[in-house]
């Protein structure tokens, strides 16, 4: 009877040990799959990185083409102003002279 009680035992420890074996085998699982996923992120953390650069160098580009493009209109205006300025007096001087 002893060894009945005893055998039951056992074949309780025994699914208590493949049940435990079942659990770890389907945590290390999981744990693949997490560092696989983890990994994916990292991976397209690292292209969203080197895309934000490559924005960064194209606003730099058009940062500076606009700059350029300003300075270049704010010489034409100025060369505008001094034409403007120079008309002006041309136009006082006949008229002061047709008055004389």
């Amino acid at each position: 009877e002893s060894l009945g009680v005893l055998g039951a035992s056992l074949a309780e420890a025994d699914k208590s040990v493949k049940l435990h074996k079942a659990e770890l085998s389907d945590s290390a699982v999981e744990r693949v799959s997490l560092s696989e996923t983890l990994e994916s992120e990292r991976s397209a953390l690292r292209d969203a990185r080197a895309a934000l650069d490559a924005l960064r160098c194209d606003l730099d580009a058009s940062n500076q083409t606009l700059s350029k493009a300003a300075a270049e209109r704010d010489s034409a205006s100025a060369a505008h102003l001094g034409a403007l300025g120079e008309r002006d007096a041309a136009q006082r001087a006949l008229e002061d002279s047709q008055r004389a």
